[in-house]
């Protein structure tokens, strides 16, 4: 339709100036004269016929009357905690979302309680507030994040490992004329696919090199032989200096690849020369 002659109009809250940004507070009264502090929704009570609002830094639920713009405290007793019980001596913390939802028993009022990290519940028969109760649901799990740190794309090489000897093997070939560079980060990092049957340790996944040390030999941590062969990715960045020259980045990319038999699993040759860089 037309969105000709459509304006939106303060009905509560805030001031008469439009510019004033600082109109907050928690104040119950009529029009500009009550105060919020950064309300986030909004619902219809269809059967009070007030709109609910989460009034979230004074930790409240509020209703508006929209025949006179009156606005009054209906939850919550504004000090920021997690206690349910009566609607007015109940308390919340920066509440930020609601749902109504209807029962054959009543209707219930659905609140995102935020930084309390929960769900709460009002029965509005009766204004008894309490806590949902969600079972079985694992906490969060902060999972490592990988970055790429070789621009390459192609691959060096397939190297197979094998699920009897569970280990990946890396060495470092270096021409006579070079070496590893002290100063700068070298480093490693093993990219496993989701739902990997592979455990690699944290500390083992994204290593720094150290330029003395050219072989290194990674446990691997087999939860299904039977789903073992599957690719991960190995990405490697030295830093290598020629004598007497300036030093250069070297990256490398290689599949390494899971097989379910009996062998010594092959080395993962990284070789840097004269010629070698990204």
């Amino acid at each position: 339709g037309s969105t000709t002659n459509r304006t939106s109009t303060c009905i509560v809250g805030g001031s008469k100036e439009s510019l004033d940004l600082m109109a907050i507070g928690d104040i119950d009264g009529i029009g500009h004269e009550a105060k919020l502090q950064h309300p986030l929704d909004v619902l219809h009570i269809p059967s009070l016929n007030r709109v609910s609002i989460c009034d979230s830094y004074n930790h409240k639920i509020k209703l508006v009357n929209l025949d006179d713009n009156s606005v009054v405290n209906w939850i919550g007793n504004g000090t920021p905690g997690h206690v349910d019980g009566n609607g007015l001596t109940s308390q919340f913390q920066e509440p930020s979302g609601m749902a109504l939802v209807y029962r054959e028993e009543g209707q219930y009022l659905y609140i995102s309680d935020t930084n309390n990290h929960v769900i709460r519940r009002v029965n509005i028969d009766n204004m008894e507030v309490s806590t949902l109760n969600i079972d079985n649901i694992p906490p969060p799990q902060r999972k490592a994040q990988f970055k790429r740190i070789t621009n390459r794309r192609d691959e060096e090489a397939v190297v197979h490992f094998y699920a009897n000897t569970s280990i990946i093997r890396i060495r470092i070939n270096m021409d006579n004329d070079m070496h590893i560079n002290e100063d700068a980060p070298s480093r490693y990092q093993i990219i496993l696919p989701k739902l990997s049957p592979l455990t690699i340790k944290e500390t083992q996944r994204k290593l720094v090199i150290n330029p003395h040390l050219l072989k290194y030999e990674i446990p691997v941590s087999v939860s299904n032989t039977s789903n073992f062969e599957f690719p991960v990715i190995l990405e490697a960045l030295v830093f290598a200096c020629k004598r007497n020259e300036l030093c250069k980045r070297n990256g490398y990319r290689f599949v390494l690849q899971g097989v379910n038999e009996i062998s010594e699993s092959e080395i993962v040759d990284i070789t840097i020369g004269a010629s070698s860089s990204i």
